[in-house]
Parts: C-alpha cells; sequence; structure tokens
C-alpha cells in the first residue's frame, strides 16, 4: 500500500499544522483500475494520506479511533499528472483534523481546490 513516500516535501509548520506536496504519477498503486481512460487519484486514497499524515505528524492514535467525516467535498479529481499541496490542520481540544487540498498549477493560495473536509475522531 502506498504510504508517505508518495509525497516529494512534507513540513511541518508547527505542532498542529503541516503541508505536504504531491505528484500523482503512473506508478501510484491508488490509480490501477481507477479509471483506465482517465487515471484519478480516488477519494478513499485522498483519505487515508490525510489519516496517515495526522498519525505521523500530529502523534494522534487513530488506528483504533472512531472516525467520523464531515462536509468532504470532491470539487476537482487529482488526474495523472496533477500536483497538489495538502495542508492539514489538528485542533486537538477538539479531536478534528481539517483539510485543504490545492491546485499547485492554480498557485498554492489559490481558492481552487481538489478536495477539503473535516474529520473528528474518538479515541
Amino acid at each position: 500500500m502506498n504510504k508517505l513516500s508518495d509525497f516529494e516535501q512534507i513540513t511541518k509548520l508547527d505542532d498542529n499544522s503541516i503541508t505536504a506536496i504531491f505528484e500523482l504519477k503512473s506508478d501510484n498503486k491508488w490509480i490501477e483500475g481507477h479509471f483506465e481512460d482517465l487515471p484519478i487519484l480516488p477519494g478513499v486514497a485522498i483519505i487515508f494520506y490525510v489519516v496517515e499524515l495526522s498519525k505521523k505528524y500530529f502523534d494522534v492514535n487513530l488506528d483504533n479511533a472512531s472516525l467520523n467525516f464531515d462536509l468532504i467535498k470532491f470539487a476537482k479529481p487529482v488526474l495523472l499528472g496533477s500536483r497538489a499541496m495538502f495542508r492539514i490542520n489538528h485542533v486537538s481540544e477538539k479531536s478534528q483534523i481539517t483539510f485543504s487540498i490545492h491546485d499547485i498549477i492554480k498557485g498554492a493560495n489559490s481558492d481552487e481546490i481538489f478536495s477539503s473536509g473535516k474529520l473528528k475522531y474518538e479515541i
């Protein structure tokens, strides 16, 4: 299974926020069969990456936690060759992780995003 090695660069901005640069390459295992004529990164892979990054960089044990995904929006598909910046924030007092994934080609500060959302956890 793909892990964090799929990211070019991961930057911990502070104890509760990170950014991670990602490019969807043809050897990414998530795109196998999803879809042959138009390979995209499936939503489940996006959630997987957010959870794995959160576990590592926020030191939160989400393996046995109850996860509630709220306000997940897949606004634009992450196509083969897309470059994206994951922005992930942890709000520990609310047991909450928020994320947005920006299209780097459009600009890291662009309002145009691939997806965004919030997940709450209970350990």
